[in-house]
């Protein structure tokens, strides 16, 4: 079962409504036994690096420094930090020898304000064809942060929400959950990137095209984080450093659940942020 993208409250209706929007579940049901076996989409291609091929630390640091060589961002004045991210994700409830599996792709948009108000719209394609729109307005939530270039002030404001207790992958999925809802600049990226590059047991997977056509380089990580052995593969713009997608991959036995091992149990491609002036603006196409 994959973990919660995030973690939103405000009164029990929003929150719940935040929990479908943020928790974006998966969606091909499978009927009948624990033996059925849910198809998810195939993994991606991954091309490793001719020798000598830098560690999966040593490219974090390499696209950290990218990252630095960018432009700095104009100031910012407060108006709604924007994200878009498209993606499917495998979850599976299990009840005595019956497995019941959902795939569901999702494309979400949001627009908050520092505050943590503002709109959040999720269209779900289920199975079948049929197409759901879900369009949210907030009266606050968790508030946007304005991301220091300072490493310890950074790192704290990382921390929020996930312990470092919580293991390695940890520290990535704060990543993966800052994106999912706001810009990061360039600056504050080669931060982050710089303290990721601390984490033991990165492996470098070399070159790989996403899932909608960009070019990227992949470091991944094994670990049983979510419960059952996976691979954590964080996929990253060579050029500027930016995340571009993480993927999960189930690389052990399945136990109930209902898919192989070598499964990609969960895909997010990060598809645009900035920051805009009202909640139905989108920022121009770079």
């Amino acid at each position: 079962m994959t973990r919660s993208r995030a973690h939103r409250v405000q009164n029990a209706a929003v929150a719940g409504a935040l929990l479908v929007v943020f928790s974006i579940l998966v969606a091909h049901v499978v009927r009948g036994s624990a033996t059925a076996v849910t198809v998810t989409p195939g993994p991606l291609a991954y091309h490793a690096v001719p020798a000598p091929a830098p560690s999966g630390d040593r490219e974090l640091l390499d696209l950290a420094a990218a990252a630095a060589r960018q432009p700095s961002a104009p100031a910012r004045h407060p108006r709604y930090a924007y994200a878009k991210t498209t993606g499917w994700y495998l979850d599976s409830q299990v009840s005595g020898n019956s497995t019941r599996s959902t795939l569901v792709r999702a494309t979400s948009e949001s627009w908050l304000a520092p505050n943590g108000s503002g709109r959040i719209r999720r269209v779900t394609t289920e199975p079948d064809g049929s197409r759901n729109v879900d369009d949210f307005h907030l009266a606050h939530g968790p508030p946007v942060l304005a991301l220091s270039t300072d490493p310890t002030t950074l790192e704290h404001q990382l921390a929020l929400g996930h312990p470092a207790s919580a293991g390695p992958v940890e520290r990535f999925v704060a990543l993966t959950d800052l994106a999912d809802q706001q810009p990061i600049s360039a600056q504050a990226d080669a931060v982050i990137l710089r303290l990721l590059a601390r984490t033991r047991g990165l492996v470098n997977r070399g070159d790989v095209v996403d899932r909608v056509g960009r070019r990227g380089v992949a470091v991944s990580l094994d670990s049983a984080y979510s419960g059952g052995p996976t691979r954590y593969t964080w996929i990253f713009d060579p050029q500027t450093g930016a995340l571009l997608g993480d993927e999960q991959t189930l690389i052990g036995p399945s136990g109930k659940l209902n898919v192989r091992a070598g499964s990609v149990i969960s895909s997010t491609t990060f598809l645009a942020s900035g920051w805009v002036a009202g909640t139905s603006a989108r920022p121009a196409a770079p």
